[in-house]
C-alpha cells in the first residue's frame, strides 16, 4: 500500500499521535464502530491499537475513512494482534507498512523535511517467561536497527513495562514525572531497549497529574498502572509537545487512550568540521593518471630543495613535506569535484535521475554515524556519546598499557629467547631509494588513512617523485633516532567480533597509523631482519657481549 499524494507538514502544524489497547476488535461487532467515533472526537491522526485479536494480516477502510493495517497471527487464532490506523488525510502519506508478527509491526510516513518511521508494539505481560520476553525483544530489536537511520521514529503500544524515575542512570531515556519510583523486569528491558537505540520515553517527560498518568486500572479499580507508552528518537524529543492519558475515551476496555502532540522544530546547522574528501583514486589504481601524478608531486618537491638540508628540525621537515602532499591532494580533491560536478550536470540535462542522485551522494559523502550503547565494568548501559568514548578510552587504556600488577611475568619464561642488537655500527646504513621504492611497490591498495590523511595509493603511486624526499626524512630519522610527533599518534576504529556487542570484550580495536611511519618501521624491520647481516649475526655469536638477551 504507498499512497504519497500529499505528505503531511508537521513543522507547521502538530502531528497527534496516540496508542491504545483496545482489548479485542473482533469480539463485538459495534467495538470498531465506538473506536471510530473516539477517533474522531480526539482529532486523533495516528493510532497504535494493539491486543487487537485479529488473526492474519492486511488493512481495511473505516466508515469515516481512516485505515486500519492489521498484523495478527499467521495460525488464525484470535489472541494478540497490532494495527494502525491513520486518519482520512494522514494515510496519504503513507510510503509502506510490514506486518512482522502477531507482536510488531512498522509503518513509514512521508513528511516534509523528514520521514517518520512507526513501530507498534504489543509485549509479552511481567508474569511471562523470560524466554517469551527475550524472544520478543530480539525481535524488536532487529525491526528497529533496519530503520532508515534518518528518520524520527516513534515506538507506541502496550510495553506491560513500569519505569521508575531515576533518569541519572539512564539520560536521555527518561524523565522525572514517571507514575511509578522503581522499574519492574518488563520495565528494565524497555529502558536498555531504548538506551539501544536512542528513544526517549515520553510519558516521564511531562508533569502532569497522576490520573492522567496511568494507562491501565484493574477491572475491580483497585490497581492502577503506567505500562502503555509513546517513545520518540532521542535526538527529536524536544519536538514531543505533551503525552498524557484521556480518561474519557471509552470502548469497553481496561485501558485509556494515551494521546501526544509532535511538531518538528527546526534550527539552524552548526558549522561542521570539514571533511576530508577523498581523491579519485581510481585513476592511480588503473595507472591512467599515475605517470602524471608522479611528475607533479616531484615538480611541487623540486621548489622546496631546502629541505634535504641536515640541520633543518625533523619535526620540520615533516611537517613541510606533510602539508606538501596534503596540498597536492587538495588540489587533486577540487579537480575531482569540478569534473564530477560537470557530469552531473549534464546527466540532469538528460533526465538521468538515478545518475544524478549518485554523484550527489558522491560529492556529498554523507555517512550515516551510528551510535551503539556500551556497558561500563559493572554492566550498566552507557547512553550518553560522551560517556561511551570515556568508557572506550578506559577500556583500550588498560587492554594497551596494563598496570604492572596486573601481568603476569611468568608466562614469558616458557616463551622462546630472541637476540636484538644494542647499537648499531658506524657500517649501518639507512634504507636506500631502492629499498624505499621497492617497499612502496609492495603497499596495499584499498586502505584507510592515518592522521596524516594520505593514502597508500598515493604514495606507490607518486613514487619517483616522492622517493627523494622519503630518504631525506628516513635518514633524519635513523641519524636523530627520534620520529615526529604525528608517527606516534594513532586512530583506534572498533570492529565488532560476536556476541553483545555493548559489552567491550566483544569488540576489537584496530590503529591507523600514519602511512609514512608505516614504512618507516618496516625499513628499520627490514633492515634488522634482511640475509645480508646473517654474515654479521654469525659473527657476533662468537662474541657473547655483542648481544643482548630480551623476551
Amino acid at each position: 500500500m504507498v499512497y504519497i499524494s500529499n505528505p503531511v507538514n508537521i513543522v507547521k502544524k502538530k502531528l497527534c499521535i496516540s496508542t491504545w489497547n483496545v482489548t479485542s476488535l473482533v469480539s463485538n461487532s459495534s467495538k470498531l464502530y465506538q473506536l471510530e467515533k473516539s477517533f474522531d472526537e480526539y482529532g486523533l491522526e495516528l493510532l497504535g491499537v494493539t491486543e487487537t485479536h485479529m488473526p492474519g494480516s492486511g488493512n481495511q477502510t473505516l466508515g469515516n475513512g481512516a485505515v486500519l493495517m492489521f498484523s495478527g497471527r499467521a495460525d488464525g487464532v484470535r489472541r494478540s494482534g497490532v494495527g494502525i490506523i491513520l486518519s482520512k488525510k494522514m494515510k496519504n502519506s503513507l510510503i509502506s507498512y510490514t506486518p512482522v508478527s502477531d507482536r510488531v509491526m512498522t509503518a513509514r510516513l512521508h513528511s516534509k523535511h523528514i520521514n517518520i518511521s512507526v513501530t507498534v508494539v504489543y509485549a509479552p505481560t511481567e508474569d511471562a517467561e523470560p524466554g517469551t520476553k527475550d524472544a520478543f525483544y530480539w525481535e524488536l530489536n532487529d525491526v528497529q536497527s533496519e530503520l532508515p537511520a534518518h528518520d524520527i521514529k516513534l515506538v507506541l503500544g502496550d510495553f506491560n513495562a513500569r519505569v521508575g524515575r531515576d533518569n541519572e542512570a539512564h539520560p536521555g531515556v527518561i524523565g522525572t514525572h514517571s507514575y511509578h519510583m522503581e522499574s519492574n523486569d518488563n520495565g528494565k528491558r524497555m529502558l536498555d531497549f531504548c538506551a539501544m537505540h536512542q528513544l526517549t520515553i515520553g510519558g516521564t517527560l511531562f508533569e502532569h497529574k497522576d490520573i492522567h498518568k496511568t494507562t491501565w486500572r484493574s477491572p475491580n479499580g483497585q490497581t492502577v498502572t503506567q505500562i502503555d507508552h509513546i517513545c520518540i528518537s532521542k535526538r527529536w524529543s524536544h519536538s514531543l509537545l505533551d503525552v498524557r492519558s484521556m480518561r474519557g475515551a471509552d470502548i469497553n476496555t481496561t485501558h485509556y487512550l494515551v494521546r501526544g502532540y509532535v511538531s518538528v522544530k527546526l534550527k539552524c546547522p552548526e558549522k561542521r568540521k570539514k571533511s576530508v574528501r577523498m581523491p579519485a583514486l581510481e585513476y592511480l589504481r588503473d595507472r591512467t593518471k599515475s605517470n602524471e601524478y608522479s611528475n607533479k608531486i616531484a615538480e611541487k618537491f623540486n621548489d622546496c630543495q631546502d629541505l634535504h638540508s641536515e640541520n633543518r628540525p625533523l619535526e620540520e621537515k615533516w611537517k613541510e613535506i606533510n602539508g606538501l602532499v596534503r596540498q597536492s591532494c587538495k588540489k587533486d580533491n577540487n579537480s575531482w569535484a569540478a569534473r564530477v560536478a560537470g557530469e552531473l550536470e549534464e546527466a540532469a540535462k538528460q533526465g538521468q535521475q538515478r545518475d544524478v542522485w549518485q554523484r550527489i551522494g558522491t560529492l556529498t559523502n554523507k555517512r550515516t554515524k551510528s551510535t551503539q550503547a556500551v556497558r561500563d565494568k559493572a554492566g550498566n548501559l552507557i547512553s550518553d556519546p560522551e560517556a561511551q568514548s570515556h568508557r572506550w578510552a578506559e577500556y583500550f587504556e588498560e587492554l594497551l598499557a596494563p598496570a604492572e600488577e596486573m601481568v603476569d611475568f611468568s608466562l614469558l619464561e616458557s616463551e622462546e629467547k630472541v637476540f636484538s642488537f644494542d647499537y648499531l655500527s658506524d657500517d649501518d646504513e639507512p634504507p636506500s631509494m631502492l629499498e624505499i621504492e621497492e617497499a612502496l611497490k609492495k603497499l596495499k591498495k584499498y586502505k584507510s588513512n592515518g592522521l596524516d590523511e594520505i593514502s597508500n595509493e598515493q604514495l606507490k603511486y607518486g613514487a619517483p617523485g616522492i622517493v627523494p624526499w622519503l630518504r631525506s626524512l628516513f635518514d633524519s630519522v635513523w641519524k636523530n633516532e627520534e620520529v615526529p610527533s604525528d608517527w606516534r599518534k594513532g586512530i583506534i576504529t572498533i570492529i565488532p567480533k560476536k556476541g553483545d556487542l555493548t559489552f567491550c570484550n566483544n569488540n576489537r580495536g584496530i590503529t591507523l597509523r600514519s602511512s609514512a611511519s608505516k614504512q618507516s618501521s618496516r625499513q628499520l624491520e627490514k633492515c634488522v631482519t634482511d640475509l645480508d647481516y646473517a654474515d654479521d649475526i654469525a659473527a657476533l655469536d662468537d662474541t657473547p657481549e655483542g648481544l643482548q638477551e630480551t623476551t
